[in-house]
């Protein structure tokens, strides 16, 4: 008798990308009221906006989640404590246990991956809700690496900032503060540069192009760059492709926020320099799909610590 015949077919990003949900606004009263969640995720941070998110949800009489877990950064403790107690408050009012996870350990995806085992042992899919308002980068990738090995139903939220720094008043008044190496910015320095291990790329020896994200602190890029080839740090030509946040703002501010994210790190006139959107993650897949028409031979994930 012959076996069936499995056909493996290649589904493009233009075959799904229309049907991937659109990010819309979120009103907790009515997209959650009555709901119940198996485990909702979120951080702790020194910004304010990591508490809108759980005080909203404590506020409903009747949404309940089995569990609730915050992230905590080992860097910026004591900044992070100050909304501590705010948000332990809000997770208890609606979650039936709180717990902590540290997230920037080696073991941080390991422990994350046994949480998601233990709620996916049932035959019903586990309910999660996740609030990236102040998880990192190098957190969210992190997680999503986890997530995307269960079959689970996610909600992601995100709240934004009130007020983004530096402002142009803030940066006119102490450029220098935010250009030069020494200053301090919204952070300050630069720790280890730590190869992903949950992306963790390929030999990064002599590589053909690096894509870099530029930030308000221009000493990462420069570090994770010198750290690549610091023959491209010194002479980067066309091997640096700058990509660079276009802002959930209006046109001025927008505008603004460009030119001070290329002031800063001095990106040349010439360099090969894309704007993509930074809430609009469509926008994002459009982009890479339809504007980097290059081949990568050589990929390195690495993140600051």
């Amino acid at each position: 008798m012959e076996k069936d015949k499995k056909t493996i077919r290649e589904v493009a990003l233009v075959d799904i990308l229309n049907k991937l949900p659109e990010i819309i606004p979120l009103n907790c009263e009515e997209d959650f009221r009555g709901d119940n969640y198996d485990l909702f995720f979120s951080a702790l941070g020194f910004e304010e906006r990591c508490l809108t998110i759980p005080e909203r949800l404590s506020n409903l009489d009747d949404f309940g989640c089995k569990r609730a877990i915050y992230f905590e950064y080992s860097t910026n403790t004591d900044d992070n404590e100050v909304n501590k107690p705010r948000l332990m408050n809000a997770l208890h009012e609606f979650a039936d246990s709180v717990d902590f996870l540290r997230c920037d350990t080696d073991d941080f995806t390991k422990n994350l991956r046994t949480i998601l085992a233990i709620c996916s042992t049932s035959e019903k899919i586990p309910k999660i809700m996740l609030d990236i308002s102040v998880c990192s980068s190098k957190l969210i990738i992190s997680i999503m690496k986890v997530f995307l090995d269960f079959d689970i139903y996610l909600e992601i939220l995100y709240s934004e900032a009130e007020t983004y720094h530096p402002t142009p008043e803030e940066f006119a008044e102490e450029s220098d503060k935010w250009t030069s190496e020494g200053g301090f910015g919204i952070a300050r320095g630069v720790g280890n540069i730590i190869p992903s291990p949950e992306y963790p790329g390929a030999n990064r020896e002599n590589p053909n192009i690096i894509i870099a994200f530029p930030t308000f602190k221009p000493e990462r890029t420069k570090a994770i760059t010198t750290y690549i080839d610091e023959a491209i740090t010194m002479r980067p030509g066309k091997r640096i492709i700058w990509i660079v946040g276009d802002p959930n703002m209006d046109s001025k501010a927008r505008i603004e926020r460009k030119k001070m994210i290329r002031e800063i790190n001095k990106i040349p006139e010439d360099a090969v320099c894309y704007e993509v959107s930074t809430l609009d993650y469509k926008k994002q897949l459009r982009f890479w799909k339809v504007y980097i028409k290059i081949k990568i031979w050589t990929f390195i994930s690495i993140f600051l610590h």
